[in-house]
């Protein structure tokens, strides 16, 4: 990302050093800004997100495992579940 608007940033300041006119450097620049501002940070991580999905995952299948089960009592399944 880093990198990106580095390549930006160095496009720009091409584009503002071949300008002729005022205008054109003022276009460059914006042209340039918007561009650097239109690379977007990731705000969350996908590795956390997924992690976690996972973990979520496992647990409700442990709990539906629990609750399913034929051979626990209730009391017994509500003992694990809170576990």
């Amino acid at each position: 990302m880093n990198q990106q608007a580095q390549n930006a940033a160095n496009t720009a300041k091409q584009n503002i050093a071949n300008a002729k006119t005022d205008s054109a450097v003022a276009t460059a620049q914006e042209n340039g800004v918007a561009a650097i501002d239109g690379i977007k940070v990731p705000t969350e991580s996908a590795t956390k997100t997924a992690a976690d999905k996972a973990i979520d995952e496992a647990l409700a299948n442990k709990q539906a495992e629990i609750n399913k089960s034929t051979t626990l009592t209730d009391d017994e399944k509500a003992n694990l579940n809170q576990q």
